[in-house]
């Protein structure tokens, strides 16, 4: 595998930067070959290689910095299975990715399917929600501030590619599962204004165990991952002919 498997292989154990378009592989970007039998071990030492500029962005191929980085609004409820719950959190950002570590790099250089794993000590999630949701009596139109701290994440992914007009390489799926073994979340900043729906979301909140929080709230988050993770990839590769980037 070659330095264009590798960029696309960076752009989900980094969970880096947004709307990044290359145009020149750069030259501290190492060149690992697919017919080398430890071609996993090289993309690994690759990117760890890459660690440092990756927190800090590349400006002069306009990558952003991967600490912190912004992962945007993600939808919990759109209100289109019921109209009575839309709940949205808005202006994420992540901190804490730089100290990712790979544990997983399985490769199938033939059929393009890559298996990657990739954990986190600690991540710190900001930004704010906006709430109208509606349970029998009890109406919540609020918004807020969000914060929120995962400890130990494991990311695994299985991405999927092909060859189009045999030169350029397209990535067609991205599957990722999520998991951290604890959560902290911050309700502090839930409404003021009105002390009773206050108390009563924080109530919600902290009577509703970490296990059904996870299962609410995991799916979308990856879902949004993934869909980054997967235009980022083939953004970077949009613009590289396979043949040249892949030497045996």
């Amino acid at each position: 595998m070659g330095k264009l498997g590798q960029v696309a292989l960076v752009g989900f154990v980094c969970l880096t930067s947004l709307g990044c378009v290359l145009a020149v592989i750069p030259d501290y970007i190492h060149v690992c070959h697919r017919s080398d039998p430890k071609v996993a071990v090289c993309i690994q030492n690759s990117v760890e290689a890459l660690r440092p500029l990756l927190v800090k962005g590349l400006p002069e191929l306009n990558v952003k910095g991967i600490d912190p980085f912004e992962l945007g609004r993600i939808t919990i409820f759109d209100g289109v299975q019921n109209p009575d719950v839309k709940l949205y959190f808005d202006n994420v950002v992540v901190t804490g990715l730089g100290n990712f570590k790979i544990t997983k790099l399985k490769l199938d250089v033939e059929k393009m399917i890559y298996r990657v794993g990739v954990k986190v000590p600690f991540l710190n999630l900001t930004g704010t929600f906006d709430a109208d949701m509606k349970f029998g009596q009890l109406e919540i139109k609020t918004n807020g501030d969000l914060h929120t701290d995962l400890v130990d994440v494991d990311a695994q992914a299985v991405i999927h590619a092909y060859l189009k007009d045999n030169s350029r390489m397209i990535f067609d799926s991205l599957t990722l599962r999520l998991k951290a073994s604890d959560f902290h979340l911050n309700v502090d900043n839930f409404p003021k204004k009105d002390a009773v729906l206050g108390q009563t979301i924080h109530q919600l909140i902290t009577e509703t165990s970490k296990q059904d929080v996870r299962d609410l709230a995991t799916p979308h988050i990856e879902r949004k991952c993934a869909e980054i993770l997967l235009d980022l990839s083939n953004q970077i590769t949009e613009t590289f002919d396979y043949n040249e980037l892949f030497p045996l």
